[in-house]
């Protein structure tokens, strides 16, 4: 994709304005944010654009701060859209770093980011502080609840953060996080302020769970005093619903069911929360792995390979790795198309895998580079596996239009304690050195 295209499409806006808040230049996320046309933004004062409150504050506070130190961060604003309606922002902005024309001032880069969620979350967070101020049991726990998935940055962190909290504050037998992964209800989390009540021995989900995770409404009973009773609230978000939180009710509870409505509040944050966990993971991951073949990728391997040397550092053992080239892949890619390239690229990769030893690291560097990182790895065992990645690559691999065969040169390279700063760097020369070095040699032979 195109860097013309990378800024038109991004996930948030950008515009460009003159050092006098003249709009010289906008992506098309924020023209569609805005229902405005390119000219209908351009050549217009960017704070124009602001409610009216905002443009005050934009213009005598903000901008004189960003003339003074060269950036905002992180200001809040509410931009108009062509309709009348508010956009809620998030807006950062730096003065561009390209020099200047002679005798003018630097352009404004601007960034906006959508803030719509977060302030409908901030805004539920706000009637569930108002129904805790009518009754401070509840608010203590819901309060629990809010601190437990504000800082949880895992959906299994989260789960067990949110069934303590819950247990805790409401006083309960039990409470239990059931989640849905792969369309199945599966057991989160438990807790209890009642020893040993929360365990998961032969459980399964209530059919209270079962109704809130089928129909996504809360379960909750018409009574609770002397009787040992439950509820389910559906955790759900953006009308999907991700799990179930359940709560059993001692017989001598102190509460009433006017009180388990706070569960409904609950389910709301924690599903925010969840889905809020998930998209964190799944950015995570895409920063950290390769798409293609699901392997780390070159910024995971040189965080990984970092940890690897203080490892070593401290243990006193050596530390190896292993890049390996394929051999005519360009080929392959000539010969039968990307699609095919990309095939032989996961075959590759899975080859790579299942060559090395269970606690070694295989990365993909990028194009048809990987790397190994093998720890207290002898040199007569690095080259065993440095063989048996070239024996399994070079097996042919079977696609739709023929058969493709690929070699790999692999080059390996080792450093022993105690190592300086630049260790890391010079692993990478050497073991690249090396690679080079083998290919060279068979393409001489």
């Amino acid at each position: 994709m195109s860097d013309a295209l990378l800024y038109d499409h991004a996930p948030c806006g950008y515009l460009t304005t003159s050092a006098d808040g003249v709009v010289s230049r906008a992506n098309a996320t924020l023209l569609g944010w805005l229902g405005r046309g390119y000219d209908a933004l351009v050549g217009t004062q960017f704070a124009d654009h602001l409610r009216a409150g905002a443009r005050v504050v934009w213009l005598t506070h903000h901008i004189p701060r960003l003339a003074a130190t060269g950036r905002l961060d992180a200001v809040a604003v509410d931009v108009v859209r062509a309709d009348g309606s508010l956009l809620p922002a998030i807006v950062t902005a730096v003065l561009s770093p390209d020099p200047p024309p002679a005798g003018g001032r630097p352009e404004v880069l601007i960034t906006l980011i959508d803030a719509s969620e977060r302030q409908a979350y901030e805004r539920e967070l706000l009637l569930a502080r108002q129904a805790a101020e009518r009754a401070r049991w509840r608010m203590r726990a819901l309060q629990r609840v809010t601190e437990a998935c504000a800082t949880a940055e895992t959906e299994d962190v989260l789960a067990h953060g949110v069934a303590a909290a819950v247990a805790a504050g409401l006083e309960l037998a039990v409470a239990r996080v059931w989640l849905d992964r792969d369309g199945a209800l599966t057991a989160a989390a438990a807790d209890s302020v009642v020893d040993g009540d929360a365990t998961w021995a032969d459980e399964a989900p209530s059919m209270d769970s079962f109704r809130a995770w089928r129909d996504g409404i809360p379960v909750l009973p018409e009574q609770t005093a002397g009787t040992r009773t439950s509820a389910a609230v559906p955790l759900g978000h953006g009308g999907e619903t991700l799990g179930v939180l359940e709560v059993v009710v001692a017989e001598t509870w102190r509460g009433t069911p006017a009180d388990l409505e706070v569960l409904v509040m609950m389910g709301a944050v924690i599903g925010q929360a969840l889905a809020r966990a998930r998209m964190h993971a799944r950015m995570e991951r895409m920063a950290l792995y390769d798409d293609l073949t699901d392997l780390p990728n070159r910024a995971l391997f040189l965080r990984t390979v970092e940890q690897a040397v203080a490892r070593s550092r401290r243990a006193s053992t050596r530390l190896t790795l292993l890049f390996v080239d394929l051999d005519g892949f360009k080929g392959v890619n000539d010969t039968y198309g990307h699609a095919a390239g990309d095939q032989v690229l996961q075959e590759c990769a899975g080859r790579i895998r299942g060559a090395v030893r269970a606690a070694d690291l295989v990365a993909r560097l990028g194009g048809d580079e990987f790397v190994v990182l093998c720890e207290d790895c002898s040199p007569e065992i690095a080259e065993e596996i440095a063989q048996r990645v070239r024996d399994g690559v070079r097996e042919p691999i079977v696609l739709a239009d023929g058969i493709a065969e690929v070699g790999a040169s692999v080059g390996i390279t080792t450093a022993v304690p105690p190592h300086d700063e630049g260790i890391v760097d010079r692993l990478i020369a050497d073991g690249d050195a090396a690679m080079y070095a083998e290919k060279a040699g068979r393409q001489r032979l």
